[in-house]
């Protein structure tokens, strides 16, 4: 939370339906988030929330460059609720084409808990995984695990978080990661999403 501090930040919580935690300022209290943060939901309204919610609160990139919107989604399940093709973990492509296509410059930063050991939650959970990379951001899947700051899964996914507050370093980072991505995807090592040529240069 500690990276969060001094940044405009908004913070909404997506489960059954969308709380705002914390409105987007420059205030971010931790505290206050995490007294009003409560965790269980019965189900999760994700994909197609976080769209509406994108368009209704924010601008378009002003440039192909700029304007970078960093989402943060920590999630302890996949989405359940959504309408029609959004629903399911396949429900980010068409909230991804819409963004793009309406010209937001989207990272994807995911943190995802509890565990999943059957095949189709291991997939899915590839799939958030692809998401973050192809979009420049950071994935960290904590399986049981307490935090740990010294578990590398959480070392690694700060380090990506530090560095994508850094102005320079943090876009040559984020470029390096995506054409890493875009290289695996011609070569068949990662997932050809439909939306990866709508994505603007890093």
């Amino acid at each position: 939370s500690d990276l969060l501090q001094g940044n405009s930040v908004r913070i909404v919580k997506f489960g059954a339906g969308k709380t705002v935690l914390s409105p987007r300022d420059d205030s971010f209290s931790t505290a206050l988030t995490c007294l009003n943060w409560d965790a269980k939901s019965g189900s999760t309204y994700m994909w197609k929330m976080i769209e509406d919610d994108v368009l209704q609160r924010y601008r378009p990139s002003p440039g192909p460059t700029q304007g970078k919107l960093r989402l943060i989604v920590i999630t302890d399940g996949f989405d359940t609720d959504s309408p029609g093709e959004y629903r399911g973990i396949k429900g980010m492509d068409p909230m991804m084409r819409t963004l793009l296509a309406k010209g937001y410059n989207v990272e994807f930063h995911i943190v995802v808990l509890g565990k999943h050991r059957s095949p189709s939650s291991q997939q899915a959970l590839r799939r958030y995984q692809s998401l973050a990379e192809a979009t420049g951001g950071g994935y960290m899947a904590l399986d049981g695990l307490l935090y740990s700051e010294k578990n590398p899964a959480v070392i690694n996914f700060v380090a990506t978080l530090e560095e994508s507050n850094d102005t320079h370093g943090g876009a040559s980072l984020r470029r390096k990661q995506r054409q890493d991505y875009l290289r695996g995807a011609k070569e068949g090592k990662k997932e050809n999403f439909d939306w990866l040529k709508l994505l603007p240069p890093s």
